[in-house]
C-alpha cells in the first residue's frame, strides 16, 4: 500500500460533512464503489472499487497541527502517481467543489 498526505484548509467537521460517497467516487474514478465509514466519528473511511478490488484504499481525517485545517491521510494500492492524483482531486473537491482542469471553455 502506498500512502500520501495533504492538508485541506477546512476543519474536520466540515470535511466530514462535505465528503460524500459520490465525492469519494469522483476522486477515485470508479463507477461501482463501496464506501464504509467509521461509525463512531467518521475519522476513517475505506472504499473498494468493485471491478478493480486492487484499487481499494482508506482515508484517515486528522486535525492538522496549529488548527490549520485537516490532514487527509490516504493509503491505497496502485502506483504512486495514482495515489497522489487521488489526494489532489479530493482536496480540490473539498475546498472548491470542483476539479480544476487545463481545458478552456
Amino acid at each position: 500500500m502506498l500512502a500520501q498526505t495533504m492538508t485541506v484548509a477546512l476543519d474536520r467537521e466540515t470535511v466530514i460533512d462535505r465528503l460524500t460517497d459520490s465525492m469519494i467516487q469522483a476522486s477515485v474514478g470508479c463507477d461501482d464503489i463501496t464506501v464504509v465509514r467509521d461509525i463512531v466519528d467518521n475519522r476513517l473511511i475505506e472504499w473498494t472499487c468493485a471491478p478493480h478490488p486492487v484499487e481499494s484504499g482508506r482515508l484517515a481525517l486528522i486535525a492538522a497541527p496549529g488548527n490549520r485545517g485537516t490532514e487527509l491521510h490516504v493509503a491505497m494500492h496502485g502506483e504512486k502517481y495514482q495515489v497522489k492524483e487521488l489526494v489532489r482531486r479530493m482536496k480540490m473537491l473539498l475546498e472548491t467543489g470542483e476539479i480544476a482542469t487545463g481545458a478552456r471553455q
